[in-house]
């Protein structure tokens, strides 16, 4: 497992704006590590008015595999009376990118629908460009003197 230090070099940021930009450092990390499916122990922000500093703590190597159940057609007009599938089914089994054999059938609160089953298996973790983690960090207004221009 990997630990991570991202330091961000800023302009003078006064000191009211620090909390704000550390809570979006943290929220837009958070949400790029969901996005891209890749668990952490720890993650941690800091600053000070010229630095913004993320620190995150053991980076699991690989990314979590996902397990997908996609509800398709009813399951009256996917299959005919003689149990041989029809355009519905042909159609949803095309569009998920597996054979029509491989649908599965379930009973739901409305009725038998059928479904298909698919696993992405997660890559190896790579770190991302600081860009991407902190881009777009909110814009700070700089105000200087006594007028806001």
């Amino acid at each position: 497992m990997k630990n991570v230090v991202l330091e961000i070099g800023t302009e003078e940021i006064p000191a009211q704006y620090i909390e704000n930009a550390l809570k979006d450092l943290n929220w837009l990390a958070q949400k790029y590590f969901e996005e891209a499916r890749i668990n952490y122990k720890e993650m941690k922000v800091y600053g000070t008015p010229r630095r913004l500093i993320l620190f995150i703590f053991h980076i699991k190597e690989k990314q979590e595999d996902i397990f997908q159940k996609i509800k398709g057609p009813a399951y009256s007009i996917a299959y005919n009376k003689d149990l041989h599938p029809q355009k519905p089914a042909l159609k949803f089994a095309q569009s998920q990118g597996i054979n029509v054999k491989d649908l599965i059938v379930e009973d739901t609160e409305k009725g038998e629908y059928i479904f298909a089953s698919k696993s992405i298996i997660g890559s190896a973790t790579s770190f991302p460009s600081p860009d991407k983690i902190a881009y777009p960090l909110p814009i700070i207004p700089c105000n200087s003197g006594n007028s806001f221009t």
